[in-house]
Order: C-alpha cells, then structure tokens, then sequence
C-alpha cells in the first residue's frame, strides 16, 4: 500500500474492467493445443501489460475472462479514464496477436464503477466485493465483438475525455431495473472540464502571473512558477484563463504528469512537443536552425517521441533533457515561451531534475515556466520559484460563482434545477471550491436532492487526496469523522487504541501537523477542532466500513454513559446509539448483540 492508504477493509469508489474473448470455443476447435495455449498466454499478458501500465490491478482470470479493477488500494482521480484507456489499449494490442491464418483475435468490455469493499490482498491482488463488480461483468456480457460498453457512473467520471454514445437500456440478469450504457467509441485528447462560466475571482494571482510573463519576455530570461492548491481550487482554471491573455503572444507547450506507466521521466517533454501547433515537425524545424548540434538534438528528441530509434546509439535521459532544452531556446528566438506541466506532484525525481535544469540552463530564454502542484499538507515550494497557493473562494465569489453555474445549468435543462436554499447549501457545501460547487450543481440537476452522501465525482477527488496523507495524519482524521462535526484529541484517543501509528506522543504530533497545514482548524471551546473541509469529513467517514463505524459509534456513546451525566450530552448519546445500530444491522443483520443495542438506542432516543 502507499502513503496513508487504510490498512483495513475499507469503502472505496473503485472502477471495474471484465475482458473476455470472442469466440474462444471456435479457437480451441481451429488450433493444435500448445497453438492455443500459446495464443491465451499472449491474450493474458496483452490484458496485464495495458492493465498494470494504466494503474489498475489483474484481480482474477475467470477462464477466458479478465477482471481489473482500478482504484483498489489508492484512488486516483483519473481512474476511470484509464480504465476505459486500458480497454482500447487491450483490444488493439489483441487484434494483433497471431493465432494463423484466417484467425483474429477480438474481446468485448464491460467497465462500471462504484463503491466497493477493498478486502485486503490475496496473492497480491485486490479483493473487490460490491455491485460494481457484477455490473462490469453483465456490461461485459451485453457487449458486442469489438465493443466496450461502460455504465453510467464510469461515464459521468471520464466526461467529456472519451466520445461515447447511448446504448439502449439494458436488461440485465440479477437487476430489478435496466442498466443504462454507453458505447465507448475513442478516447480524446482533450484534457480537463469545459470552462462553463467566466473566471471568478483570482485577480491577483492572474496579475502576478501576467506580470512575470511580460517581464520575462522583456529581460529575455527563464522564470520558474509554481500554481500550488488542493484538487478542485482551479489551479489549471487559473492557467487556462492566463494562456487566453497571452494569446498568440507566446510559444505554449503544455503537457500533465501521470503516477503510472511507462517512460515517466520524459514522457511529459514529449507530450509538450507534441502539443505544440504544429507538433514534431515544428519542432524539428526549430531545432534544425541550430548549429552545430541540431542533428544531436533532433535525434535525442525523437528517439523521446518514439518517431525513431537510437539504431544502437545511446540516448541518454539526460541528453533528451538538453534537447529538449535546446527546442525550447530555439522557439524562444522568435516568441516568449511558455511551458506548462500540470499534475508536477507525480513528476519522477529525473522529470523535476530536468524541469530545474531547464528554467537555469535555458537563463538567456525567454521561457515562463509554470509548475501546477497540487498541494501537500504542509508540504513546502520550491526554492526561488514565484509560488502562488489558492485556497478557496471567499463566500461572496463562491455566491456568484454557483449563481453562474446555476443559470448556464437551467439555460441546458430549459428549467429551474435549484431553488434559493439549495443554492445556499451549495455555496456552504463547496467550501468555496470552485470544481465542488459545479459538481454538487450536477449531482443536483441529475438527482434534485443534495442528500445522497458525497457526490462520486467529488468522492473520488478527496480519496485521492487523503490517500497521499501520511498513516500517522490518516488514521488521526479517519477517527475524527468518526466522531462528528467536531472533536477533540481525547475522542480521537479513545478510538485509537487499536492503532499503533497514534500511540504515545504521536496523536498529538499529527494534531500540529494538521492545523499547520489547515486541514482541520480550532472550533468552539479550546481543545477542540473540526475539518475545514466538510466534504473531506463526509469522504473520510463513508470510506470506513460500517462494522467500524458502528464499533466506533458503540465506544463514544459507552465513554458518555460512563461519564458525569450531562443533559447536554444526551443527543450526542442517542446519535451514536442510533448510529450503531443501523451501521451494524446494515453491516451484520445476524450479529447476536444487535437486539441489545437497538434496546440501548430506543431507550436514548426516548429520553432525549
């Protein structure tokens, strides 16, 4: 596991890929068998390679069938879009394996997503148990030769990054509905959300980055940027909207960073290449301006770009990294350069040694170089950046922000989705984030209700973000959502005694670690805080599995019975009464203590 991934069973949203194959009868009638087993060992490993590249894990082979899932242990906002990535990458890389003549191999996909039970390990591999999981496999089923069919949860999360179209619904064996699908057609290169509204807010930090632009294409120098927030705040937003002012007044190159997959430490720079407008042979013209060395530098780029090999050569990371560097001194004689990597908290310690390399190398360039990060707690900048952090909108931007959104969504919908308290939930809800609001919006107009838990769009945001936590941090906060709205340190401690990560002096060290980094903040009497994000508490909380939460429920109402009585306290009592007895029937309908604990719960509710 990785950072403060829980260590126990735990509730995650998790995206699940079935991959079987067509007509695996009529191949075992066509070839000889060690012919097909040849054949299925190559179908096996096409399926693992592109599985494990884009992050998922191979859970079971089920015969001729393929189960993934993606997000198991540690979420990744992105999870889905590489799943329905893995899909297409499986089904071109199995159309070419040869089976002999007049025999093709093809697959058809089913890929849903939803909360699941993470189950521990088992020979290395996830055990996933929910509903998602027999819906990847019935999607899998209704698809065609060739198809990938994907629920509608799985759609919502990869928008508008993968052209799809609407299957009829389907009837599935074992649902009382039908299951709506949709046809994935290709994946886009488009990265990011629609802009659906005009910037709100963030005038200075656009000013500051206007200003270092100008300045740097006035002295003719590199300048390293550092846009640093957590998921949601509009780090990319804010760039977007600072590309539009520059407009055709610089050479942009902007590429992302990934956590998986192959050729991580330069697969970014090619990336860029490949973003500029016109691509690799733009590139190759710029650099061939330069002499002497512009046959050294085209090489090294492309070998970078895969367009040629080294034919033996060696090509040295680090000599991609100066051809690169190269390309962008070139571009920079004819316009101010501007070079974007987003998602720079996944770049390898090679990308980040180039990425400084650069803004000091290329000294005489006039190169912005702009760094989007999202934000660790308390983590620190780089040294000698210009660093801006975006915290959330103030409430009246936040206001203004959802009344945009609000009315772009009724102008779609041709009618009301929201009413004034509603807004006003939202605007309290989002903590002044802006993807949050436009995602609670979304979860409104598709459900008018904002009481179905923590929307999955926003869900699989903060899990991705509490995963990177330390354990020490992690387990601290999973027992505090526990607790409540607020907390104090001794009710994380009664919680704690299961958990060596907070014994002694460490629940007190984590404390200071997460007010210094603002994840939680003092609130009401001294001694006690609460989440400065409530979201973050609604995740962390519907994250625990119920058996867990009902024990812990069971322990803070026996520490207030045991206690001095307090008619204060009374509600308190019953909630985590109440709390526990549904958590544990929900959980565990034959557990023998359930009928003494629901008399516990009848008779705190009575007397409250």
């Amino acid at each position: 596991m990785v950072a403060g991934a829980p260590s126990s069973d735990s509730r995650r949203i998790v995206t699940a890929l079935f991959i079987d194959l067509v007509g695996s009868t009529v191949l075992a009638e066509t070839l000889d068998p060690e012919a097909l087993r040849r054949t299925m060992d190559r179908y096996y490993r096409a399926c693992t390679t592109a599985v494990t590249e884009h992050g998922g894990v191979v859970e079971k082979f089920i015969g001729d069938a393929v189960m993934a899932v993606f997000g198991a242990f540690v979420t990744h906002e992105d999870d889905a879009l590489h799943a329905v990535r893995a899909a297409c990458a499986v089904r071109e890389s199995v159309a070419a394996v040869a089976t002999g003549p007049g025999v093709r191999l093809d697959i058809h996909c089913g890929i849903a997503s939803g909360e699941a039970v993470v189950a521990g390990v088992l020979g290395g591999a996830a055990r996933v148990v929910g509903d998602v999981v027999h819906t990847a496999a019935r999607l899998q089923s209704h698809a065609g030769p060739h198809e990938i069919l994907i629920g509608e949860e799985t759609a919502g999360l990869v928008g508008g990054r993968v052209r799809m179209e609407a299957v009829a619904p389907l009837r599935v064996k074992g649902k009382r509905e039908p299951v709506a699908a949709r046809r994935v057609l290709s994946v886009l290169d488009a990265t990011g959300r629609e802009d659906l509204v005009p910037l709100v807010g963030r005038d200075g930090e656009l000013r500051l980055l206007l200003t270092e632009f100008a300045e740097t294409g006035a002295e003719r120098r590199s300048r390293p940027v550092t846009v640093a927030g957590p998921p949601g705040i509009g780090k990319s937003r804010l760039v977007r909207e600072f590309l539009s002012r520059v407009g055709e007044g610089a050479v942009v190159l902007r590429a992302g960073c990934q956590a998986y997959g192959a050729g991580l430490a330069h697969r970014p720079l090619a990336e860029a290449v490949w973003a500029l407008p016109g691509g690799w042979e733009q590139a190759r013209r710029a650099l061939e301006a330069l002499r002497p060395s512009a046959d050294r530098a085209v090489t090294a780029l492309a070998v970078a770009l895969g367009i040629r090999t080294a034919n033996g050569l060696p090509v040295s990371v680090d000599e991609i990294g100066w051809a690169f560097r190269r390309l962008l001194e070139a571009l920079g004689r004819d316009a101010p350069v501007v070079l974007v990597l987003e998602d720079f908290q996944w770049a390898q310690p090679t990308l980040s040694d180039m990425v400084a390399d650069l803004a000091e190398g290329a000294r005489d360039t006039p190169l912005l170089v702009v760094r989007v990060v999202r934000a660790e707690p308390g983590g620190e900048m780089p040294a000698g950046d210009l660093a801006l952090r975006l915290d959330g909108l103030p409430p009246a931007q936040t206001e203004r922000l959802v009344d945009l959104l609000a009315d772009r969504a009724e102008v779609a919908a041709q009618e009301a989705v929201a009413t004034a308290d509603d807004l006003a939930r939202v605007v309290r809800e989002c903590d002044g984030n802006p993807l949050f609001a436009e995602l609670l919006l979304e979860n409104l107009a598709g459900h008018r209700a904002l009481d179905r838990g923590v929307p999955t769009s926003i869900r699989v945001l903060l899990t991705a973000w509490l995963d990177r936590l330390p354990p020490t941090e992690r387990a601290l906060l999973e027992r505090a959502a526990g607790v409540g709205g607020s907390f104090t340190a001794e009710d994380v401690r009664a919680l704690a005694e299961d958990e060596p990560a907070l014994a002694g002096g460490a629940l007190d060290d984590a404390l200071g670690r997460l007010l210094r980094s603002r994840v939680i903040h003092p609130y009401g009497p001294p001694g006690t805080y609460r989440f400065t994000r409530a979201l973050a508490r609604d995740t962390l909380y519907e994250m625990t599995s119920k058996a867990r939460r009902a024990t812990w429920h069971t322990v803070l109402a026996d520490r207030l019975e045991g206690g001095a009585p307090d008619p204060a306290a009374e509600g308190d009592l019953a909630h985590h009464l109440e709390s526990a007895c549904r958590l544990r029937s929900e959980a565990d309908p034959g557990d023998p203590g359930l009928p003494a604990l629901t008399g516990r719960a009848a008779r705190a509710l009575v007397a409250t």
